[in-house]
Parts: C-alpha cells; structure tokens; sequence
C-alpha cells in the first residue's frame, strides 16, 4: 500500500498542476524583513499543486520537531487565506510523508540530530502519515 500511494503520488507531483508553486518551500527559503515575510530561491518553481508546498513546509516543522501546534497554525492560515483553493489534506500528508523520507535516507539528506532514534521513528511516523493520508501523524 505504501508503495503504491508514493507512486501515485510522484505521478502527481510530476503532472502540471492548478497554480505556480515554489517547489523547495521551506523555512530555508524564508526570510523575515522589516517590510514582512519573503520567500526566496524562486529557481525550483512550477506549476504544480498547493499540496505540494504545504506538505514540503509540514515534513520540515516535524524535521525540526517544533511542536504539532506550528504546523496546525500553518495549515490553517493557508486554507482560510483570501482567495485559497480548497486544499486536500490527504494529499499535503502525501508530500509531506514523502518529503520526509527524501530527507531522512534520500538523495537530500539533511544531518540531522536528535535523541537516539528520532531519525527511525520519524521514518515510521512518516510511513503511517502517507498509508493514513494524515499529516498529524507525523508527530507522537
């Protein structure tokens, strides 16, 4: 079932999507100025679907380990934004599920460190998000 679900998921993502996305959405990318938020590093962008950023951005909060709370803020300021498409919460649990094993043993790796163990549960919690189509899961 994972399986299947990460390959219909990177179809996807690989397909032309309903709106310009910044396709590396993360608080890397992030800048706070004294004119307000900026998002730099526009090189990875396409069309793409909304998912995909926010799923981006939910997989780094849990890499981080900031609290559940964070990214359940996030998530809300985006869907209830002015003129927000409709967003699939199955399919930001996806990416963000996807984003984080990318993360943990792909080909972006990021050094992380954490208590013994955080690195596999992660993964574990990641493999329930995307079967689950739930996000949250990705947090104990």
């Amino acid at each position: 079932a994972y399986r299947r679900l990460v390959e219909q998921t990177s179809a996807a993502y690989l397909a032309d999507g309903r709106c310009l996305i910044h396709g590396d959405y993360f608080p890397g990318s992030w800048l706070r100025t004294p004119r307000g938020l900026r998002v730099i590093d526009p090189e990875f962008c396409f069309c793409g679907e909304p998912e995909i950023d926010l799923g981006c951005a939910v997989a780094h909060f849990a890499l981080a380990r900031l609290r559940r709370e964070v990214a359940d803020r996030f998530v809300s300021a985006y869907t209830e934004a002015e003129r927000a498409e409709a967003v699939r919460s199955c399919w930001v649990a996806r990416y963000a599920a996807i984003e984080v094993m990318r993360r943990l043993i792909g080909v972006a790796q990021l050094p992380l460190c954490g208590p013994q163990g955080f690195r596999s549960q992660l993964l574990a919690r990641s493999r329930r998000a995307m079967i689950s189509q739930d996000w949250k899961q990705l947090w104990p």
